[in-house]
């Protein structure tokens, strides 16, 4: 992860449920929202990376208003964490660190051009692979200094919170689901048992392609079942943003809402109480696990 430089790294990008339903929004005043200060400062403990569709059919409108998305996500993200957010792209080789607030994702996007195709499932395994890796040492080191709770810096690993911004199905879409799998496997192998919320990755789709919500909710409601292990680890959740939704931006009011759920979609692959403290204020929403934003 980048450190405590001014402007954004640039790094070779291969270094090392409830059911499905749309409910139409309304604001009960008697439902309390989660809190942005208290989330805020709870992201301080995890690292944030975003993966960003630019295949081809990101261009236009939809890139712009992924623009307007990440402006508004980056805040939420480095108000409690000094280090920044990490932005990757599936087809554009930059990795982009330390970015926190919007004037640097405005620049990143105008670098950016949508083309190629959708393969998250190697910019997944790119990531996941030295990560696991860390937290693997990290647990050995745990298993053999048993008698200390103390953790060296240099061999502590932070959780990490990955957020993918997709609209359409993936083209290597075997490659992203066995990744996945024998990650979540892994972090239950090591000895100890890596924490609960180590890793967390947090599928956001822009769009109604129903190939790829039917793909992501497959992932995030029966990951186990589809590889015949029903107790894997559950590190992955997804929300869906339709096009109509982004009504939400045009006041005062409806920006605060959006920062508010905005929330769910920064916390919700790592902080799994907010998928279940919350589940009756996201749903009275249409949010929620596996919903439409």
């Amino acid at each position: 992860m980048a450190r405590n430089t001014k402007a954004p790294e640039y790094q070779d990008a291969h270094w090392n449920p409830p059911r499905y339903e749309e409910i139409e929004s309304q604001r009960p005043a008697q439902v309390s929202a989660p809190n942005p200060d208290t989330a805020a400062t709870g992201l301080s403990k995890f690292d944030t990376i975003f993966i960003i569709d630019d295949s081809t059919s990101m261009a236009g409108n939809r890139w712009r208003e992924l623009e307007k998305a990440i402006s508004a996500i980056a805040p939420l993200c480095t108000e409690g964490d000094e280090d920044g957010i990490e932005i990757y792209f599936l087809n554009h080789k930059k990795v982009y660190g330390n970015v926190k607030d919007t004037k640097e994702v405005k620049r990143i996007f105008s670098e950016v051009y949508p083309y190629g195709w959708t393969p998250v499932g190697e910019k997944l395994r790119n990531i996941l692979e030295p990560y696991l890796a860390r937290v693997q040492n990290m647990q050995r080191y745990r298993q053999s200094h048993w008698q200390t709770t103390e953790i060296p810096a240099s061999v502590n690993v932070k959780p990490l919170n990955i957020i993918v911004i997709t609209d359409g199905e993936f083209s290597d879409g075997h490659v992203a689901h066995s990744t996945i799998f024998q990650t979540a496997s892994a972090l239950d192998k090591c000895d100890p048992p890596a924490r609960s919320d180590q890793l967390g990755i947090q599928f956001f789709q822009i769009g109604n392609d129903r190939g790829a919500k039917e793909f992501l909710q497959n992932l995030d409601n029966n990951l186990g079942k589809m590889c015949g292990r029903e107790n894997v680890r559950d590190i992955v959740d997804t929300v869906v943003w339709k096009k109509k939704r982004l009504a939400f931006w045009r006041s005062k009011e409806q920006r605060t809402l959006n920062s508010e759920w905005l929330l769910k979609v920064v916390l919700g692959g790592v902080n799994k109480m907010y998928d279940e403290k919350e589940e009756k204020w996201y749903h009275l929403f249409g949010f929620g696990r596996s919903s439409v934003v």
